[in-house]
């Protein structure tokens, strides 16, 4: 595995999320987490070694992708997660959609895109992937009110 040490850039130079919305470098950064480029396998965006304390990202990662990965990782640490299971998965994408989705802006993008998850995702910076399982969130939280 290549490695490539990454200081985290700032806001400004990813072209991101505004200093009230999360920032998933600084986050880990708070916490003393590292992390690292590596080169993966190419079905691995980004992986979390608890007995390093270090987040690995695939090399060649668009904004999008990097920025929703990071996060996805940085939910494996928030919530203790050893190892990767079905459910660490699922609680990790659930956990970064959290975040990374303003129900404002995702209601809007809605409304303009319908159910086309694709565009929906682009409106909003994110990965398919985050809004699915904001969607799910959702469904849970309505189901669990019933």
């Amino acid at each position: 595995m290549t490695l490539t040490l990454v200081v985290a850039p700032s806001a400004h130079d990813r072209n991101m999320p505004s200093a009230d919305e999360f920032d998933p470098w600084l986050w880990a950064e708070a916490r003393g987490i590292a992390v690292l480029f590596a080169d993966l396998p190419p079905e691995r965006f980004g992986e979390w070694h608890p007995d390093r304390r270090t987040i690995y990202l695939s090399t060649g990662l668009s904004q999008v992708q990097e920025w929703s990965t990071l996060t996805h990782e940085c939910g494996h640490v928030a919530l203790g997660h050893v190892g990767s299971k079905d459910q660490q998965e699922v609680d990790a994408n659930r956990w970064a959609a959290e975040r990374l989705i303003d129900p404002v802006m995702h209601d809007a993008a809605t409304t303009l895109w319908g159910n086309d998850l694709c565009r929906i995702a682009d409106e909003l910076g994110v990965m398919m992937w985050v809004v699915n399982s904001w969607r799910c969130l959702l469904r849970d939280r309505v189901g669990a009110e019933s």
